[in-house]
C-alpha cells in the first residue's frame, strides 16, 4: 500500500471515529433528563416502599408516623462497591445491565440531600420532622443508578420499624434493606425485580 492510500485510510477511519464519537455523545441523555428522571424513580420507589412490609390494615396509621431520612443512605449503598455485593447483585437480579450496576456504585459514594431528588408534596410531608408525631417507621433511600439511556435504574431501600430506627437506646427495632430493579416502559417507570439485601433486629431473634 502507497504511503499516500495509507494516509488517506488513516484519515478516513479518524473522521469516522470523530463522528461516531459526537453521534454517541448527542445522543446520551442530558444531566437535566437525568434529574427528571431520578425524580420519577424516587416516586414510584416511594409509593411502592409506603406501604410494603405493612398490613394493609395498619397502613393509615403508619404512613401517619413515617419519616424519610433527609440524606441518602450511604452505609449499606456505599458497601456495594465489594465484589461479594457485586456477585449478589447480580445473581439476584439476573436482568440488570453492567452499566446501571456501576452507575450505582459509582453515585453512592458519597451522601446527598433528598430535597432535590423528591416532590415537594414527599419532601414536606415525610421529610421535614414534625415534632408534634411519635415517629414508627423509618425509610431510606439510596442515589439511583442508571444504563446508559436511562432506561434501567437500580436502588436501595432501607425500611426500619421500631423506636430503636430513631434512638440507640430504643427497645425495639426490624430493619430490612431490599434492591429495586425499575424499567422504563413507555413514558413510565415500573418494578421490574426486587430482592432482600439486609435484614437487622432488636433484639436479636
Amino acid at each position: 500500500m502507497s504511503t499516500k492510500r495509507a494516509i488517506l485510510l488513516l484519515t478516513f477511519i479518524i473522521t469516522g471515529i470523530t463522528i461516531l464519537a459526537v453521534w454517541l455523545d448527542k445522543s446520551l441523555p442530558s444531566q437535566s433528563a437525568r434529574l427528571d428522571a431520578e425524580r420519577e424513580v424516587y416516586s414510584v420507589l416511594f409509593d411502592s416502599n409506603i406501604y410494603n412490609h405493612i398490613s394493609t390494615d395498619y397502613i393509615p396509621e403508619i404512613k401517619n408516623h413515617t419519616l424519610v431520612d433527609e440524606y441518602t443512605s450511604l452505609g449499606e449503598a456505599r458497601e456495594c462497591i465489594s465484589e461479594e455485593c457485586t456477585q449478589y447483585v447480580i445473581e439476584k437480579l439476573p436482568e440488570i445491565e453492567w452499566q446501571t450496576l456501576t452507575d450505582f456504585q459509582e453515585n453512592n459514594n458519597q451522601s446527598y440531600q433528598v430535597k432535590e431528588y423528591f416532590s415537594p408534596a414527599i419532601f414536606n410531608s415525610y421529610v421535614k420532622i414534625d415534632n408534634s408525631k411519635n415517629y414508627e417507621r423509618r425509610l431510606s433511600f439510596s442515589r439511583i443508578g442508571f444504563n446508559r439511556f436511562l432506561t434501567q435504574a437500580l436502588a436501595l431501600v432501607g425500611d426500619c420499624l421500631g423506636d430503636a430506627c430513631f434512638d440507640n437506646a430504643g427497645e425495639f427495632m426490624y430493619s430490612m434493606g431490599d434492591f429495586f430493579l425499575l424499567s422504563k416502559i413507555g413514558q413510565k417507570w415500573v418494578v421490574q425485580d426486587s430482592t432482600g439485601y439486609y435484614l437487622s433486629e432488636k433484639p436479636s431473634p
